[in-house]
């Protein structure tokens, strides 16, 4: 897939990146915005790239303060901090949740957006800007998703989602949460899926992406998958090829890991609201519930916390959840209006 973005409109992409960090610095002169001028009108392709790269920004800009946007844009600090000159600085106040660096890192800059930005790297080929439609749930909801060109996605609860079609390329961005598409075979259209600064490259299969915490997860179903790991500062990597039962954690030097069938289809179970546990704690098996509360749930010790927790749970009925907990473990659950409290028994008498 890579073979569409050719060397000579990579180092466009990255000029532009590296304009547009540049303008949008506290310390920008009149002469950087004539300098900025003078390259846009070399070439119709750096004014289109530069103003798609705008767009592109300027599309997560409109998405406000959602805090699920967070983790992504934490990732460029993350990213520069490979460099030792590195150093990212907020833009100043109405420019949210964006970037950009000092004068003496602007080269840097460029490899940051083009990391962050990735779908924007396979449009490149196509003077078509690709239309973009962003899908999203609400804690506890589950959305089914049919897609123009045949394939479906199911969304998880508390996620985030978009899609980026064009007459050559299939693009989907998940910016959080849990995601389960089965993608329709379109031998002269790939599908690709961005999660954060990795994509995964596929003609036709289905898989499973969670992408909650860092680093991101992706198991493979049916088919095969490509999926190109970003690795370093420049936005080059490598790339790993999974197979139908495999799953890989989204991390440098990560390998594969092959699933047997039962834990396979426990993977993805979320889709009918059971969530599997085995050998887990009481605070991981938390930590996995709080997408489907709109309430935290509070563990008040360390006993409590540490308790073993194995067998499934149906988070599409929180009372009998918390019910069957309670009945499987040693614990006293209270439920206030703005919390769900969790005790170990032989602390419940105490304040």
């Amino acid at each position: 897939m890579s073979s569409n973005v050719s060397n000579s409109k990579r180092e466009i992409i990255e000029q532009a990146a590296t304009w547009y960090a540049r303008i949008s610095a506290d310390d920008v002169t009149l002469q950087d915005c004539e300098d900025l001028e003078a390259w846009l009108e070399q070439d119709t392709e750096h004014r289109r790239v530069f103003e798609l790269t705008e767009s592109t920004l300027g599309m997560l800009r409109s998405l406000g303060d959602d805090p699920r946007l967070q983790a992504l844009h934490d990732s460029a600090p993350g990213i520069a901090s490979q460099s030792e000159d590195a150093k990212v600085v907020p833009l100043r106040s109405g420019r949210r949740r964006t970037w950009a660096l000092q004068p003496r890192q602007m080269a840097l800059a460029a490899s940051v957006l083009v990391a962050l930005f990735v779908p924007m790297l396979y449009f490149m080929g196509s003077q078509e800007v690709p239309e973009e439609t962003s899908y999203e749930t609400a804690v506890g909801e589950r959305k089914a998703i049919d897609l123009e060109d045949g394939s479906s996605i199911m969304l998880n609860t508390d996620s985030h989602l978009t899609v980026m079609f064009s007459e050559d390329e299939r693009n989907v961005v998940l910016w959080s949460g849990d995601l389960f598409v089965e993608v329709a075979k379109d031998p002269d259209r790939f599908f690709t899926v961005n999660v954060g600064a990795h994509r995964g490259t596929v003609t036709g299969t289905a898989l499973d992406i969670r992408f909650r915490d860092d680093p991101a997860r992706v198991t493979v179903h049916e088919g095969r998958v490509r999926i190109a790991l970003t690795v370093d500062d420049s936005g080059s990597g490598k790339e790993v090829e999974l197979g139908a039962g495999q799953q890989l954690t989204l991390l440098a030097g990560a390998t594969p890991t092959q699933l047997a069938d039962d834990e396979l289809s426990k993977t993805a179970d979320w889709r009918n609201g059971l969530l599997h546990f085995e050998r887990s704690t009481l605070a991981e098996v938390v930590r996995e519930l709080e997408p489907y509360l709109d309430i935290p749930i509070v563990l008040t010790s360390r006993k409590v916390e540490e308790l073993d927790v194995g067998g499934s749970l149906n988070v599409d009925d929180v009372d009998s959840m918390l019910t069957a907990l309670e009945s499987l473990l040693p614990i006293q659950v209270t439920r206030e209006s703005d919390r769900i409290i969790i005790r170990h028994e032989a602390d419940a008498t105490s304040p």
